[in-house]
């Protein structure tokens, strides 16, 4: 078959696989490095993502709070009133049974329950002068 070119096949290894031949790491091995590093950078992601979720709802619930200034009779919820002692809710309640100064609980409904933002602000300033907050 005259004048028909047969293309030329280039045997040389590509820089790629040089270089992994030379450091003696297969193509499989950076793939699955690739890959998991991928997975790695996903998770972070949503990681991300989450701290950013959390940020706004903290913000949010901080807002509240502040806001609750010109109500100084409202009451909170047992995890509101845990965020401004900055405790959890079940140590909020360890507080609550063994600290004869903290404020008593306000009845808001059969089941619902909190305490007055002006008792707590009260019992904040009485810890603070005592020298032993919570």
């Amino acid at each position: 078959m005259a004048g028909v070119a047969t293309p030329k096949i280039n045997k040389e290894p590509t820089k790629i696989n040089r270089v992994a031949i030379m450091t003696n790491i297969t193509i499989e091995s950076l793939q699955h490095k690739v890959e998991k590093t991928e997975y790695i950078c996903k998770l972070l992601l949503s990681e991300l993502k989450e701290i950013k979720r959390l940020q706004y709802k903290t913000h949010e619930t901080m807002y509240d709070i502040a806001r609750v200034g010109t109500q100084p009779d409202r009451v909170l919820s047992p995890k509101d009133t845990a965020y401004m002692l900055a405790t959890s809710t079940s140590t909020l309640y360890v507080i609550e049974e063994e600290d004869d100064d903290f404020p008593r609980r306000v009845q808001i409904t059969e089941r619902r329950f909190g305490w007055r933002y002006s008792d707590l602000i009260k019992y904040i300033e009485m810890r603070t002068l005592k020298g032993s907050i919570l």
